[in-house]
């Protein structure tokens, strides 16, 4: 990987989704929970990364059934697609065109442990996303017929917390039309992810995060293990700025910057501290990587092969 490069896209991409925000943690004891948490909005603003646009979203946090040491809640976002880099795509091959919407819904119920000493959480949640296709980053391919396709999934997860430790695992499930053709020379399929991510509080400002994940759909050249490691910094006590680098096969090196921001966020529950049970889920994006379409075994889609003798770049032009 050229790091030089990488740097001066990872800049380029956070100053092209550069608006505002989700939310850093609060403290909350048993006693307080009950009357302190309720519903809030939020912001984000991200840029791409490996599988997922540069966006910027809104979001909402309603907290459905609160206890003495729990809490159920949905936790809702709607969210605006932006170009890729242009030359830079974030699926590989098709440079991404903005404009689409991508929806996230999550389910979930948080609580405390009898000691306070631990916090758990559970979740599950339903995502959309459409995905435009652009020009292609490949030299000598000029993409024709650009669709807009649309993908869903379904996500899994659990949260556990003790003082600075914080444990995150999740589970990104394509449901529906897991593949379909973007445009003439590449077609999109949304990836399974299952991943495990270990966070540790430095400071009330610093976190970290280093966590694993895998990846699959029917490309053996996508399947495989990748590398995550984060860090995040609340600037306020509303607003934090976080980012990050992953590694896999399929992507390779990627950088991502995300900005948060939680409305309200001073005459509210959200304080520095262990726990947060009012914090948005994370991980939410459906990850989407194309391949050259002409390795596509779908019948439906055998009319695009049809129209070139094979699957070099060179006689891509001729089309």
């Amino acid at each position: 990987m050229n790091f030089a490069n990488s740097g001066d896209m990872f800049v380029r991409s956070l100053a092209k989704s550069m608006m505002a925000i989700v939310v850093f943690s609060g403290t909350v004891s048993p006693s307080a929970l009950a009357s302190e948490y309720g519903a809030y909005l939020y912001g984000q603003a991200q840029s791409q990364g490996a599988g997922t646009p540069n966006q910027l979203s809104v979001g909402g946090f309603v907290s459905l059934h609160q206890g003495e040491r729990s809490l159920s809640f949905v936790d809702v976002q709607l969210g605006l697609e932006l170009s890729d880099i242009s030359g830079y795509s974030s699926i590989i091959n098709t440079d991404v065109a903005g404009g689409t919407l991508a929806t996230s819904t999550r389910l979930g119920h948080r609580w405390l442990s009898e000691s306070g000493l631990w916090m758990f959480g559970i979740y599950t949640g339903y995502d959309t996303r459409a995905v435009k296709s652009g020009g292609s980053d490949q030299p000598g391919v000029n993409v024709l017929d650009p669709r807009t396709v649309h993908f869903e999934q379904i996500a899994l997860g659990f949260e556990a917390a003790h003082q600075q430790l914080r444990i995150n695992g999740y589970a990104l499930l394509p449901i529906g039309d897991k593949e379909q053709a973007l445009n003439e020379y590449y077609n999109a399929g949304a990836l399974n992810t299952y991943g495990l991510d270990f966070g540790w509080s430095v400071t009330s400002k610093w976190r970290t995060t280093l966590g694993a994940y895998y990846q699959e759909n029917h490309l053996e050249a996508v399947n495989g293990w990748g590398l995550f490691v984060g860090a995040q910094y609340a600037l306020t006590e509303a607003l934090s700025f976080g980012a990050s680098y992953s590694n896999d096969r399929a992507f390779n090196g990627r950088l991502m910057a995300q900005l948060t921001y939680r409305f309200g966020a001073n005459s509210s529950s959200a304080r520095t501290g262990a726990f947060d049970l009012t914090k948005p889920v994370q991980n939410r994006n459906i990850r989407v990587h194309d391949n050259d379409i002409c390795e596509r075994s779908d019948p439906h889609e055998q009319r695009y092969r049809a129209k070139r003798d094979s699957c070099s770049y060179s006689n891509v032009s001729a089309w």
